[in-house]
């Protein structure tokens, strides 16, 4: 049992003698084990080869009655460490923990070769080296079932035996040798390039490459298809590179193959099954630098990142970031990002949910289990909306790519929609793309607002389209959207929220799941419509205000009120309308029920609403919240502000001076219903005019207040 740590195929470099074994026929025929200490013979981490010669006097020429079986090295595995024999001394055994077989003797002069690897004169300056595979040697035409790799007498990897090259990494300047071995599993055969046809690489120009020092031996691995953008395009030139790296250390190193339209194959390793953050430098041949990318991803074993056919996307940069803020409640969104990983668990991973949270798609929905997301939604798509239910106020923050903007296939009728441009756009830009044209009254909906087509225009409460947004387009006809880039953005577009103040101080929330849109006019008696933008009509369920809206004076006085709902049908709606020439608050006569994306009225058609009697506003106030006039007012030291809540919530106060500059500010939190009051102090403001706003945030309502301040 011989040893050798200099060549596999030089008979005379195995000097290392690890044990002579006697056998004398017939003295046994009982299996022995025999275990050698490498380590006793060796120092640790010298790469050896092993041989097995045999000794026989009677000249016999193909084997003999002794069996080797089960040899093992360490955790040794096949498929990745191959255990390398001489093979000018025996033609050995890839068989391990299979079945026994004999040690055969060789003909060393039968020359084994592999034969496409005569001419080598083609390959000296290529970087990395691409090395043909073809085993010339066997007759009968057989496939190997894989290949071994070795350079400059190390093994550097194992290929499927039906394929035709094998391109090694980048390397250094520098002289390298190649050989190969094709190993039949089912003969047992492994044919080894003669070494007098080994490949010479002299790597000297041409090729700028990194300093990356790959880090092996490593216990797992995950697999990354994907794809470098370089320079905005995908790169196909095989010089370029990605590395992975693990803290600091290089962890894995591919390029790309021009043949898959640039796919770069990165295998990235690790001794931790999982948890390790995993960066990704890219290469730029071209520029002769490296560039960190976006985004870092976590090594998981034996995971997959990317496929052929959607490719894990690389690219220098820091990434762009994505904010939505969720309310507790319900909150229509949208992912205009590309992270790499668009898993519901990946992308929700840094909020903070409740047991029985929930995410709904227009197909499925998924709910939190406490420890993860469960159910029917597994990613999120770019051009998809979804409504999040959230136990509390929380903000995700993603970051990545921007998503491609491809075309958008819409059928008739409601499309849960995603809004893939960077930036917000002016409604008529964003839907411009829309092939054919959209019919006379086709909707776009938003949370809070929405918007019907009037055969030229869009025109509605909804204005903008903005990145994190979800909408429902209702549409008559198949159509193709294509959404603009966001090169072609409108400069100094705001998504805004309600483009109107409430003269009652009290606002509709914004958090609710559903919405019916209603599409009105406001009748003043004698079949006079309003043309009054400061005519405000309010929806109520239950006391609670459910949306608000007033006359566009630009489109005939039309009214467009979304009216919200988290229960999909059945309660019945009230609304007033406060009226802006006589200061009053006004029943309505006309009373609907909820329907969630229910659309009454039409542009040809608006229902109408009618007037009752007057409503004293501080009615309105007696039935919740309330905001009363600061005392004294005008002061000299200090004012007071008393107000009502009638359950938790915060109250927030600020002062502007007479040129709009916020020069005070205060928030409070109150935990129970009362009566309470919250100062104004003057501090070192001088004397002049000022204005307070006076908010009070609670879980179903918001109440604002507006007054002038006078300082003494």
């Amino acid at each position: 049992v011989l040893i050798s740590t200099t060549s596999r195929t030089n008979p005379a470099a195995y000097t290392t003698v690890i044990d002579n074994l006697v056998f004398t026929e017939g003295s046994s025929q009982e299996w022995t084990l025999y275990t050698y200490q490498l380590s006793d013979y060796v120092p640790a981490g010298t790469p050896i080869y092993i041989a097995f010669r045999e000794h026989v006097s009677n000249n016999i020429t193909e084997g003999s009655n002794i069996f080797l079986d089960n040899i093992i090295i360490g955790s040794y595995d096949k498929t990745t460490s191959p255990f390398a024999f001489c093979t000018d001394l025996t033609k050995p055994s890839d068989n391990v923990n299979e079945k026994s077989i004999p040690i055969k003797r060789t003909d060393a002069v039968k020359s084994y070769l592999l034969d496409s690897w005569k001419d080598a004169t083609n390959y000296n300056t290529i970087n990395p080296q691409t090395l043909p595979l073809t085993d010339q040697s066997k007759t009968n035409d057989q496939t190997p079932d894989y290949y071994h790799i070795y350079r400059n007498g190390r093994y550097i990897a194992r290929v499927d035996g039906n394929t035709l090259t094998y391109r090694d990494q980048p390397l250094a300047n520098g002289t390298y040798s190649y050989y190969v071995t094709a190993v039949y599993e089912s003969t047992h055969d492994v044919i080894a390039s003669n070494p007098s046809n080994n490949v010479e690489s002299r790597i000297t120009q041409g090729t700028c490459v990194p300093d990356w020092e790959l880090v092996g031996n490593l216990e797992h691995t995950m697999s990354v298809i994907g794809q470098i953008i370089v320079d905005g395009s995908v790169s196909t030139n095989p010089n370029d590179m990605v590395g992975a790296f693990i803290d600091g250390e290089c962890r894995g190193i591919a390029s790309p193959i021009p043949e898959t339209g640039g796919l770069v194959f990165l295998t990235v390793a690790s001794n931790m099954n999982a948890g390790k953050t995993v960066e990704l430098k890219i290469w730029d041949s071209e520029q002769c630098e490296s560039c960190n990318t976006f985004p870092d991803f976590v090594f998981e074993s034996q995971s997959e990142l990317g496929s052929i056919n959607d490719p894990y996307l690389i690219e220098c940069g820091s990434g762009s970031v994505l904010t939505i803020d969720f309310e507790e409640g319900f909150t229509w969104f949208s992912v205009n990002i590309n992270t790499g990983n668009m898993g519901l668990n990946a992308i929700l991973s840094s909020l903070s949910p409740c047991y029985n949270d929930r995410i709904i798609s227009q197909q499925s929905f998924s709910v939190y289990s406490g420890t993860e997301w469960l159910g029917g939604i597994n990613s999120l798509d770019h051009d998809k909306k979804y409504r999040m239910r959230i136990c509390s106020d929380q903000t995700l923050e993603v970051t990545g790519f921007p998503a491609p903007i491809d075309v958008l296939n819409l059928s008739p009728g409601f499309t849960w929609l995603g809004y893939l441009p960077q930036d917000c756009m002016s409604l008529d830009m964003a839907l411009g793309g829309l092939v054919p044209s959209p019919a006379e009254n086709d909707r776009i909906v938003g949370q809070n607002a929405f918007a019907v087509y009037n055969g030229a225009n869009w025109i509605g409460t909804l204005t903008t389209m903005c990145p994190g947004e979800g909408y429902i387009i209702r549409l008559t006809e198949h159509s193709a959207l294509t959404y603009p880039t966001s090169d072609a953005k409108t400069s100094g577009v705001d998504k805004g929220s309600l483009p109107y103040a409430s003269p009652i101080g009290v606002y509709p929330r914004e958090n609710f799941e559903h919405t019916m849109m209603l599409l009105a006019e406001l009748d003043l008696g004698g079949s006079v419509r309003s043309l009054n933008p400061d005519d405000i009509v309010y929806a109520f369920v239950d006391g609670e205000c459910r949306g608000m809206s007033s006359p566009m004076e630009n489109n005939q006085g039309l009214i467009f009120m979304s009216v919200g709902s988290d229960k999909e049908h059945g309660e019945e709606i009230s609304f007033k309308v406060f009226l802006e020439d006589l200061g009053e608050l006004m029943l309505i006569n006309e009373r609907l029920t909820f329907s969630a994306l229910q659309a009454i009225g039409r542009l040809d058609d608006p229902f109408t609403f009618t007037l009752d009697a007057p409503v004293h506003m501080e009615d309105i106030a007696s039935q919740g919240l309330f905001i009363g006039k600061a005392y004294p007012n005008p002061f000299t030291g200090n004012t007071h502000v008393p107000y009502r809540v009638l359950e938790p919530s915060s109250i927030h106060l600020r002062v502007y001076n007479s040129v709009g500059q916020m020069v005070g500010q205060k928030i409070e939190q109150r935990d129970q219903a009362g009566e309470y009051v919250i100062q104004i102090e003057r501090g070192a403001l001088p004397q002049g005019i000022y204005f307070m706003v006076v908010e009070i945030h609670a879980k179903k309502s918001m109440l604002q207040k507006t007054e002038k301040l006078i300082i003494h």
